[in-house]
């Protein structure tokens, strides 16, 4: 596998916006369409496809997050049809590089619904902590670079 990240823009905005996830999951993970919509409304938001090589498997947002005083993953998800391959941890070990090295960042936080256990033994399998916080009606996790 060869996870690399490439930004959202008008060449491949169309793809990004038609991935999707499970049924289950649906409660779970905010419609790609709305991110990238919010991402050109909202400049603090960075918006990037997942791909393996050059097939696009998912899409994050990231954003420097004035009150955590750090990055913050904002969206996250794996399409359905390329989920339990391993994409969502390579993805996740990526961003902790990028935001270390790009940014020279010492922390990352995440937020996740109290019902998604699938989003949270992933997050808690990269390193991922409960922080006891909760906002927005998630639960504030952060893992340390």
């Amino acid at each position: 596998m060869g996870i690399n990240f490439r930004p959202v823009d008008k060449d491949n905005w169309l793809d990004c916006v038609n991935l999707e996830v499970t049924e289950e999951q649906n409660d779970f993970v905010t419609n790609n369409t709305f991110s990238v919509l919010q991402s050109h409304y909202d400049d603090r938001n960075y918006p990037v496809a997942i791909y393996d090589d050059n097939t696009m498997v998912g899409f994050l947002m990231y954003l420097y997050d004035e009150d955590f005083k750090a990055h913050r993953l904002r969206r996250f998800m794996i399409d359905k049809d390329y989920q339990r391959n391993g994409y969502g941890k390579l993805a996740l070990l990526k961003l902790k590089e990028l935001i270390k090295n790009k940014y020279d960042g010492d922390k990352l936080y995440t937020s996740v619904k109290p019902q998604n256990n699938v989003a949270k033994c992933l997050y808690e399998r990269v390193g991922f902590k409960e922080t006891g916080e909760v906002r927005w009606g998630e639960e504030i996790l952060k893992v340390d670079l």
